[in-house]
């Protein structure tokens, strides 16, 4: 008997821990200060490699910190665009854009495939 209660709490909490989880992670973003997304939002995305992979669409604040969100598409902006999030290691603001750590060819590698 008390090893059918222990599986089904370990059941229970393995299927409550998910969507307490949830919660706090959307209770967590916070709307940005406006002259941060005045500053950011519209700017161009470059890869690492200095290539253009998007644009920011929006900004958010989760845990005091900028998390960007960009419009991304493939190469050259071709096939299909998605909106993907850059959470603050993953990029450093510059003047004129928004430059992420990493390569073109990582990226397209997150990006949707295009349908055939």
């Amino acid at each position: 008997m008390r090893k059918h209660l222990s599986v089904a709490l370990i059941a229970l909490a393995s299927a409550v821990a998910p969507a307490m989880a949830q919660e706090k992670s959307l209770q967590a973003w916070e709307p940005p200060p406006a002259e941060a997304e005045s500053k950011l939002v519209g700017l161009p995305v470059y890869s690492s490699d200095n290539e253009k992979v998007g644009q920011v669409s929006q900004v958010w604040m989760r845990s005091g910190k900028q998390v960007v969100f960009a419009e991304m598409s493939g190469f050259l902006g071709i096939g299909p665009s998605a909106t993907v999030e850059v959470p603050p290691a993953m990029y450093r603001q510059r003047a004129d854009r928004v430059e992420l750590t990493m390569p073109a060819s990582q990226v397209r590698k997150i990006l949707p495939k295009p349908q055939s």
